[in-house]
């Protein structure tokens, strides 16, 4: 009889020690199934986010769920765009404007609006035969302008001053528009970069907060060796 209690008795050890292990292996099971979730959530492909952020900043940001970076990206676009256009469109009204006045007050024909050298002449000169005086004393003849197809000649220096005043003010708006066009290029390129960064020392972050610890039984039966990662 003391045999079969004996005999019993493991059984019922055995089977807490089975159930024992089986309960253990839920909670790793569970712990398993936490980290691979948070993998990918955090495994969006850089290379799509890169190509997103080159077409229009701020979309890979937000493609990774990085929503207040996407939204500063996406303004300053958005703004520098914006501004490039108005600046753009309003340097080429003035430079129409202009010549319009110099037709106007100076009676000035023969250049159309890609010809810089002869609209800087007709701002600097009062007319066609000073200018032309000016580049023979510079023995500078093949600037002359003398087949009659060219020519203008101020009223007075207002007049003159004027056509200059509006023509610079285009030149700066159109500087400007440049300004803002090199903006937006300089957005993407820091937007890119951003995106590149973050990617590349990603793993080398979450490698840094996995912490190892070693646990005993009581009995000093078992060990094991927990992990604790924080993504």
């Amino acid at each position: 009889m003391i045999k079969v209690y004996t005999f019993l008795t493991l059984i019922i050890l055995s089977a807490a020690s089975v159930f024992s292990q089986i309960s253990i292996s839920e909670d790793v099971t569970t712990d398993s199934v936490n980290l691979f979730d948070t993998y990918e959530q955090s495994s969006k492909s850089s290379k799509l986010a890169t190509g997103l952020s080159l077409i229009l900043p701020g979309t890979g940001h937000h493609y990774l769920n990085r929503n207040k970076s996407a939204l500063a990206y996406l303004s300053v676009d958005i703004f520098s765009l914006f501004g490039a256009i108005y600046c753009g469109t309003y340097a080429s009204k003035l430079n129409t404007d202009a010549r319009g006045y110099a037709a106007l007050h100076a009676g000035a024909y023969g250049g159309n609006k890609n010809d810089n050298r002869f609209w800087t002449a007709v701002e600097q000169f009062d007319n066609i035969h000073s200018y032309n005086e000016a580049m023979r004393l510079n023995r500078e003849e093949k600037e002359f302008y003398n087949d009659g197809a060219r020519y203008w000649s101020w009223n007075s220096d207002d007049e003159k001053n004027e056509f200059g005043d509006i023509r610079k003010k285009s030149s700066r708006l159109q500087l400007i528009s440049s300004i803002f066009i090199g903006a937006m290029v300089l957005n993407r390129v820091v937007a890119i970069v951003d995106i590149r960064a973050s990617s590349k020392y990603k793993i080398l972050r979450n490698i840094s907060s996995v912490n190892f610890n070693a646990s005993f039984s009581p009995d000093l039966s078992t060990t094991a060796l927990v992990m604790n990662a924080h993504f």
